[in-house]
């Protein structure tokens, strides 16, 4: 007789036992009935590590801030073995907040996300995208994303998880542009609308504070700015023109 363990895919707690029971019933009265030895044989689990399995690119993930050219990037989770029942998985990020976002399969883009394996085969996506906050960082910031598991089988209710870290590149740079109106900028001695020009001034990147800027000409007196928070033919700044020379003392 051969005797074969079957895979049933579940992590069980330990190695099992199977008795194996014979019987006989024949024409012959002398075997008819006759009591036979059972046999016990030990079923050797091989699904004892129900683990989490995380399949990510080689090295760290690294996102830039959302744009076209990359999106977002993705890593998978799976269970090694059949659970008992329905096991949950919840991501959340931490470190720099705002950085990034997770999203999976019908779950909305946030901070969290959740995943229900109901069939322990299938791989679940976990993608990672940046968040294009529009300040300059000044550097690339981390973030990690951590896991929780909650089942009601106990081999993988809290089970430890491993953690993805993922960089987000930053795609802003602080500066100020300066636009003149036809490129130029060429104004008319005397007062009235045809005698002016103007230009546009616009910061780069989101402040986190508020910027104020001061406007110096280089010659006093030979124009005049007028622009949100200056008075109407007044300089917005001014710097007084040095008193002209004297004659010469004498000794």
């Amino acid at each position: 007789m051969t005797v074969t363990g079957v895979d049933d895919s579940l992590s069980q707690s330990g190695n099992r036992s199977a008795r194996i029971s014979h019987s006989a019933s024949l024409e012959d009265p002398i075997y008819d009935g006759i009591s036979i030895p059972w046999v016990s044989a030990t079923v050797v689990e091989n699904n004892k590590d129900a683990r989490v399995r995380i399949i990510q690119p080689e090295g760290a993930i690294l996102v830039t801030e959302w744009s076209e050219a990359l999106p977002g990037e993705r890593y998978t989770v799976a269970l090694t073995t059949e659970p008992t029942h329905e096991v949950r998985i919840t991501t959340v990020l931490s470190g720099a907040p705002g950085a990034a976002v997770v999203s999976s399969f019908g779950e909305r883009e946030g901070a969290t996300v959740t995943l229900t394996f109901t069939n322990w085969s299938r791989v679940q996506t976990v993608t990672v995208t940046g968040v294009d906050d529009h300040v300059d960082q000044r550097a690339s910031r981390g973030v990690s994303i951590s896991h929780g598991a909650a089942s009601l089988d106990n081999a993988y209710d809290g089970i430890i998880i491993p953690a993805v870290s993922a960089t987000v590149l930053d795609d802003d740079t602080a500066g100020v542009t300066i636009t003149e109106s036809g490129g130029t900028t060429v104004v008319t001695e005397g007062s009235g609308a045809s005698w002016t020009d103007s230009y546009t001034v616009a910061l780069t990147s989101k402040p986190t504070h508020e910027v104020r800027m001061t406007v110096v000409s280089g010659t006093p007196g030979a124009a005049l700015v007028n622009g949100p928070g200056a008075t109407a033919g007044v300089p917005l700044l001014s710097s007084p023109s040095p008193p002209p020379p004297g004659p010469p003392r004498r000794r």
